[in-house]
């Protein structure tokens, strides 16, 4: 059973800006970020508009405190990522190319 969260997920990151691309200073596409198996997000492609449903992923830092994203590849080579919290959108580094239409 899929839990879809109510809060917005915002977009702060494409595989175009960096591959390197960190939030809190863990890597996006980096290891130690698990699966949470029974949750998705809906989110709105920055430029296009369009819904998707993607897959939430969880990183513990070692003084507790729980990173959440939601990521995936949304077309070949290319992935997109958001956060739910927003006080993590001043922590990514760097900064995504696609301008969003969406705020």
């Amino acid at each position: 059973m899929n839990i879809f969260r109510t809060k917005r997920w915002i977009y702060v990151w494409d595989s175009l800006s960096s591959d390197d691309a960190t939030i809190d200073g863990i890597k996006i596409q980096g290891d130690g970020w698990e699966l949470i198996q029974a949750e998705t997000a809906k989110v709105t492609d920055p430029i296009y508009g369009k819904k998707y449903i993607y897959p939430v992923y969880e990183y513990k830092k070692p003084d507790g405190t729980i990173l959440r994203v939601a990521t995936r590849e949304q077309t070949p080579g290319v992935y997109l990522a958001y956060v739910d919290d927003k006080k993590l959108v001043n922590k990514v580094h760097p900064k995504p190319t696609r301008k969003a239409k969406f705020s």
